[in-house]
């Protein structure tokens, strides 16, 4: 997911479409993405965003603690920021270019146990409950 800051998104007008980043200082954390690319959906085809990072970091704490500091957009797991956008201290950007979440592998209910067959085990032993 790609998120700015308050801070940042005062100087400048929020991206509408992922092309538009190529106007913005993007914050690239190479664990998550490529270093110069992200990756983004559009009516089910897949839109690739080559741009020239304004900062580069190894750690998504970095990546992070910057886009908070307004240094520019930065692409993070939802999890990862879910406090920061709740307290409004980010914003959630292009999310209609995201791609669907992934459906869960493995539900337990009370009453049923669904599994995916073709799982291998070791990947079936997560747990997602509620969802299917």
């Amino acid at each position: 997911m790609t998120y700015a800051s308050p801070i940042y998104l005062a100087s400048r007008a929020a991206p509408v479409v992922p092309q538009d980043l190529a106007n913005h200082d993007v914050i690239s954390f190479e664990s998550v993405s490529s270093p110069t690319t992200w990756h983004y959906w559009s009516d089910g085809n897949e839109l690739a965003v080559i741009f020239r990072p304004r900062l580069s970091v190894n750690t998504i704490d970095a990546a992070i603690n910057a886009g908070l500091a307004g240094a520019g957009v930065v692409r993070a797991l939802s999890y990862q920021v879910a406090d920061y956008v709740r307290d409004h201290q980010l914003q959630l950007l292009l999310e209609a270019y995201e791609p669907m979440p992934h459906r869960c592998i493995w539900c337990t209910t009370s009453e049923t146990v669904c599994r995916a067959s073709h799982v291998p085990l070791s990947i079936s032993l997560f747990r997602v409950c509620g969802i299917c």
